[in-house]
């Protein structure tokens, strides 16, 4: 099991039942919100490990201006402030213009 900072999956996919506190199987996608603590290991490591489940990660990077979209299979993309990040087809209907602050 790991944590992640945001997770999404339908009820319908998870199962949902009354008094479920957690999702047994990985987020359709994962957002990973970098902080200064987390190191490069770690964070190549649990990205592996997302996509070798068949998750899609969004690596937000506040101090970089940028999201980064890794897919199993496929070379990442990054999007900068300015640009628009679409769910689909994992999130049907998702769409948002990246802006992305920097920490205080």
């Amino acid at each position: 099991m790991v944590g992640i900072d945001v997770g999404y999956t339908s009820a319908f996919l998870a199962g949902e039942t009354a008094g479920t506190s957690f999702f047994d199987g990985p987020p359709i996608p994962a957002v990973e919100i970098l902080s200064p603590s987390d190191t490069h290991g770690d964070l190549v490591e649990k990205i592996r490990e997302y996509l070798d489940a068949g998750t899609v990660v969004w690596e937000v990077d506040p101090d970089q201006r940028r999201i980064s979209v890794h897919r199993p299979g496929q070379v990442a993309e990054t999007y900068h402030e300015g640009q628009e990040l679409v769910g689909d087809p994992y999130v049907p209907g998702f769409r948002v213009a990246v802006d992305v602050r920097p920490r205080d």
